[in-house]
């Protein structure tokens, strides 16, 4: 009879794929919630973003300060690079 843990390996996979997952979201929900400036609910629909930095996916830090006079969009992918 095999072991329990060599019976099922795509669980042990799972379950390290989710600790990543929930720890990447506690970083984010740090990093959202550590920035400091202006909260959600303080901005409305139209209010000229206040100044905030975040990481690019060119390994960079970038500010929305860099961008002024441009157009910015913010694309988040909730699972990229998860390999759900």
């Amino acid at each position: 009879m095999q072991a329990r843990s060599e019976a099922r390996p795509h669980q042990r996979r799972s379950t390290g794929r989710m600790k990543r997952l929930c720890v990447s979201a506690a970083l984010l929900a740090v990093v959202v919630c550590g920035a400091g400036g202006a909260l959600a609910a303080d901005l409305e629909v139209g209010d000229v973003a206040p100044p905030f930095e975040l990481p690019g996916s060119d390994g960079n830090t970038h500010t929305l300060a860099q961008y002024e006079g441009t157009t910015v969009v913010l694309a988040w992918f909730l699972k990229a690079f998860t390999g759900g």
